[in-house]
């Protein structure tokens, strides 16, 4: 996967993802949209036969784009991390 910053203002920015899934995408965009500190989120394939996805941020200044994006992924990943200790627990019964 492939990440370009295609623009970059002072509380925006717009990501271009290639070779990603669209899925994963959605998931970034929702853990971004529940931080109160980010206005805006969102993602879409303009094309569906073309392999890109672009990804919109802007937030309200207290957070820069870029660590409010960290912040959300860090939270998908302690929360994978929580679904791997669950389903092993579960699985181990």
């Amino acid at each position: 996967m492939e990440i370009k910053v295609i623009e970059k203002g002072k509380n925006s920015i717009l990501l271009e993802f290639k070779d990603a899934d669209i899925g994963f995408c959605y998931a970034i965009v929702k853990q971004l949209l529940l931080d109160k500190r980010v206005l805006n989120a969102w993602a879409n394939k303009p094309h569906p036969l073309e392999p890109i996805i672009k990804m919109y941020i802007l937030t309200d200044g207290s957070i820069t784009p870029k660590n409010a994006l960290q912040e959300a992924l860090n939270k998908i990943e302690n929360t994978l991390q929580q679904l791997k200790q669950n389903f092993i627990a579960e699985i181990n019964k």
